[in-house]
């Protein structure tokens, strides 16, 4: 294992690479873990894409693939990954208040602290605790 990758970064990328290199993104994968809460925060993602796509709506509408696309998607590049369970934990409860981090975050930073992993992320907060952006890392993957 090399990375933990954060929701933020990992969409990003997928988006920039799912039509062109599927490959880079399963060697990417391979090589990194992730806490139990990516799928709620993709889930989350989504949503608010397409609340944004449609303004106002009660559901998906019917004939719209794209989220069932999405989604199948991300099911399977996350099928593919290291899943830590992080679950509650006093430990990150901690450095999130030490850090000044959302408990969201503090898990990333916990897994890359505890692994001794690089951790990706394009959300300013963790970038200012020592995470690469996901344009640095896509600048260096080799």
């Amino acid at each position: 294992m090399k990375y933990v990758i954060d929701t933020s970064a990992l969409i990003n990328i997928v988006l920039k690479f799912y039509k062109k290199d599927l490959n880079f993104i399963n060697r990417l994968i391979k090589e990194s873990i992730f806490p139990d809460l990516i799928f709620y925060e993709i889930g989350s993602y989504l949503k608010k894409y397409y609340l944004k796509k449609y303004k106002r709506i009660t559901k998906i509408p019917n004939n719209d693939n794209e989220i069932k696309e999405m989604t199948e998607l991300f099911n399977y590049i996350i099928e593919k990954a290291k899943i830590d369970e992080v679950r509650l934990n006093c430990e990150i409860i901690d450095l999130s208040i030490k850090e000044e981090l959302s408990y969201y975050d503090a898990v990333y930073l916990y897994l890359a602290r505890k692994y001794n992993l690089i951790l990706i992320s394009d959300d300013i907060d963790l970038i200012e605790k020592g995470a690469i952006s996901s344009d640095n890392l896509l600048r260096n993957f080799k």
